[in-house]
């Protein structure tokens, strides 16, 4: 059995035309895995795709504007399927040196 992964939407699960928009770009990607696609809320342990807007608390996720343009969903899709890193993921590393400066270090 394929096992499942769920990828997080924000402000909200897709549905009508974003819905067809993420099947066609999940069609393209070369993988076994299969996708759930969950609303995104805080505390969700799913990798975020914000669409349009971003979320209102810190979280890592990756944001798209144009729901139709299904390259860069399916890019969008392979990170929220943790199928590949993307440089142009809001970290929450990236988001703290936003706010606090450049000083703000990562402790492993």
């Amino acid at each position: 059995m394929a096992e499942v992964v769920q990828v997080a939407f924000y402000p909200d699960k897709p549905h009508g035309n974003f819905l067809a928009a993420v099947k066609e770009a999940k069609s393209k990607i070369n993988t076994d895995l299969l996708m759930k696609p969950v609303k995104a809320v805080p505390g969700t342990p799913a990798r975020i795709i914000a669409v349009g807007e971003t979320p209102h608390w810190i979280c890592e996720h990756v944001w798209i504007s144009d729901t139709e343009d299904t390259d860069c969903l399916k890019e969008a899709l392979e990170w929220g399927m943790g199928l590949k890193y993307d440089v142009e993921v809001f970290t929450v590393l990236r988001i703290m040196r936003k706010i606090l400066g450049n000083g703000v270090e990562e402790i492993a």
